[in-house]
């Protein structure tokens, strides 16, 4: 193997390790080294799907020379998971929510797998009805977006994330938003 630079890590630097991306198992912490270590090796992992075992150790080898001699450092995702059963190296994601309601719990429960290993999430409310719009089935009407934001801002504090917490935002596409204005100057006339 290549030779590094000795780690030239600060105190802090070390601190927040210790706290945050180091491995502990049974009884053992995993150094600094190890951890860069475990993360090319899993980064580089991809290599074997399509090249070799060779092309696999190289791309081990410059990434871990990469990330030890501190020229860049993955997001912490990547730091926490990577080469571990869970292996999310994603810090966000973007979940639709779809115009039903198991399809809107279904997103609900996939932000909370999600957050629970410290990713965060955005919605896109784009495909619900706007409030008050007809439905068929119930012969009710749709309570909209807005009241399925609170249920869907939930997995941030049910969850039990390991080491950080994921952040949640919601989004409507703009041209959601001039139907939900239009629905609604059409219903005040």
């Amino acid at each position: 193997m290549n030779t590094i630079k000795s780690l030239k890590l600060s105190g802090n630097a070390l601190k927040v390790l210790q706290s945050r991306y180091l491995l502990h198992q049974h009884g053992l912490e995993e150094t600094p080294e190890q951890l860069f270590r475990r993360v090319a090796k899993a980064v580089a992992s991809a290599e074997l799907k399509w090249g070799t075992n060779q092309d696999a150790a190289r791309w081990e080898n410059d990434f871990f020379k990469i990330i030890a001699n501190l020229l860049f450092l993955p997001n912490s995702p990547t730091l926490m998971n990577a080469g571990t059963p869970l292996n999310q190296l994603s810090a966000c994601f973007v979940l639709p929510v779809e115009d039903s309601l198991d399809q809107i719990f279904t997103s609900l429960k996939n932000a909370a797998i999600i957050q629970q290993s410290g990713g965060g999430t955005g919605f896109n409310f784009s495909h619900l009805r706007p409030k008050d719009d007809p439905l068929t089935i119930t012969q009710g009407t749709a309570s909209g977006p807005v009241s399925f934001r609170k249920y869907l801002m939930q997995p941030q504090k049910i969850s039990g994330m390991g080491e950080r917490e994921g952040a949640l935002t919601w989004a409507y596409s703009i041209s959601t938003t001039r139907t939900l204005k239009n629905s609604f100057n059409q219903r005040k006339k």
